[in-house]
């Protein structure tokens, strides 16, 4: 007598029954077991399995490219007398101009 959605429940004491596992038609359980308790539900609703729970990552880092530090190409302009803007300076700011642009990447741990 098996009925979807329930399945067959063994009295304490017995061993496990193997998954899926029905008694057949007149099945009597073996006299060395223990007799099951008074009321006792042979057969139990099965349970469906909990949904997966999805995981998302704990911490999130965003690097970008820094902007470049007027301040400090100003002063080594100053110390050394221009060359700073002309040999270094200069190529950044045109680099910076028709290179790449800046881009955030976000990567997800």
């Amino acid at each position: 007598m098996t009925q979807p959605g329930y399945r067959f429940n063994p009295a304490p004491g017995w061993p496990p029954m193997p998954p899926g596992w029905t008694p057949p038609q007149g099945w009597t359980s073996p006299a060395d077991w223990l007799a099951a308790p008074e009321g006792w539900q042979w057969w139990t609703p099965v349970v469906p399995p909990a949904p997966a729970v999805a995981t998302y990552p704990q911490k999130m880092v965003t690097k970008s490219r820094q902007d470049t530090s007027h301040t400090f190409h100003l002063l080594m302009s100053l110390f050394t007398c221009g060359l700073w803007a002309f040999f270094v300076w200069l190529p950044i700011i045109v680099w910076h101009a028709i290179g790449p642009k800046k881009r955030t990447v976000t990567r997800l741990r």
